[in-house]
């Protein structure tokens, strides 16, 4: 459930202000200057994507490479078999009526569905054995709740864009993501003051949204914020942090490029062709 505060500092997490627009440099490290509220131009992504290394990649502590993180960018559009009946498609009188008269236009009933559908895929990639497997993480209830932070707040960068429909899609996502992170701790076995534990996990996904946010706006290295919110600052992991970072730069750039009705209906599906 939505705890007393939420809906004030998801606000403040969805609808930033913008910065001033800057341009990418060929650099990679210039990626981290672009503006939290901004998106990428292709010419941005070309200049990115060139300044990437392509060649062997990061290899991970197993021996999987991680050079698919820097491969273009391309829409993560996913047909999910989700029916979206159109009000100017032929129907049966009787469907189109109980279709109707149940709500199933409504503003409302379509951004809960695609609400509902982009937390689906937040969840399968959160749980792809592949992806912990690249960025050198075990795959247990501490990482889970910070992958799943990651691409919950990736979704929240991508949705500024959407203004009103973007911001209201982004509440009812999160209260499905809320929910959903309340379900995991009671299944975790945690009994005694749950409502603390939970309350810590809401402060860390919003430290770890903020830290991610400068990193893109260039006021700090975004692996480093990834050494310390993903991988509790242990020594050694910077090849890693490194290699999660290359991921999430380019899932953004992928989420740039994904229709607006594929991304408001949730039919897209994070990056795949994991090593």
């Amino acid at each position: 459930m939505l705890r007393r505060g939420s809906k004030v500092l998801l606000k403040a997490v969805t609808q930033r202000v913008p910065i001033a627009e800057q341009r990418l440099a060929p650099q990679a490290a210039a990626f981290q200057a672009l503006p939290a509220g901004k998106y990428l131009s292709w010419t941005d992504l070309r200049a990115w994507h060139s300044s990437l290394t392509t060649s062997a990649g990061f290899a991970s502590s197993t021996g999987s490479s991680t050079a698919a993180f820097t491969s273009r960018p391309q829409s993560l559009e996913f047909d999910r078999a989700v029916e979206v009946p159109q009000e100017g498609v032929e129907q049966s009188w009787w469907k189109k009526w109980a279709l109707i008269a149940g709500g199933y236009y409504s503003r409302e009933s379509r951004l809960l569905r695609g609400a509902r559908h982009a937390y689906e895929a937040v969840t399968e990639q959160a749980g792809n054995d592949a992806l912990y497997k690249a960025v050198g993480l075990e795959k247990r209830f501490a990482h889970e709740y910070s992958m799943l932070c990651i691409h919950i707040w990736m979704l929240l960068l991508r949705l500024r864009a959407e203004a009103k429909e973007g911001a209201d899609m982004a509440q009812m996502m999160y209260e499905d993501f809320q929910e959903d992170v309340e379900m995991r701790v009671r299944g975790s076995g945690v009994k005694v003051r749950l409502g603390h534990h939970l309350k810590e996990l809401e402060k860390n996904f919003y430290g770890s949204s903020m830290a991610y946010d400068q990193a893109l706006e260039g006021k700090e290295d975004l692996s480093a914020a990834l050494v310390r919110n993903v991988y509790g600052e242990e020594t050694g992991r910077q090849a890693q942090a490194s290699a999660l970072a290359s991921y999430i730069k380019r899932e953004i750039a992928c989420l740039k490029v994904t229709p607006t009705e594929a991304l408001m209906n949730g039919k897209f599906k994070f990056s795949t062709g994991l090593p």
